[in-house]
């Protein structure tokens, strides 16, 4: 997931990262936070072929902002072949 940082406030602290298998419906929080100058992070437990939507939270000392959500589904995908992991790539720009 690439992550582009305009450095909108200077506490700001990094990113959450939240996932949606489109066939199940819940919202499941990415393990940890993606640093404030981070330009991609890595989404874990993707089934491939299946459809996900992404939402991309800032946070600082006071809590966490409104999510940015992606407007299409990303189908997970494996590019290298049976041995490497799933991925999908989106492009999430914070303002």
């Amino acid at each position: 997931m690439g992550l582009k940082n305009h450095n909108f406030l200077s506490n700001f602290s990094g990113y959450t990262i939240e996932k949606l298998n489109t066939k199940k419906g819940v919202w499941e929080k990415v393990p940890g936070t993606i640093p404030r100058d981070a330009d991609e992070a890595v989404v874990p437990k993707l089934k491939e072929g299946e459809d996900y939507k992404f939402r991309v939270m800032a946070e600082n000392e006071n809590g966490t902002s409104e999510p940015l959500e992606t407007e299409r589904p990303v189908k997970a995908k494996n590019p290298f072949g049976e041995r490497f992991c799933v991925y999908a790539h989106i492009d999430v720009y914070v303002f």
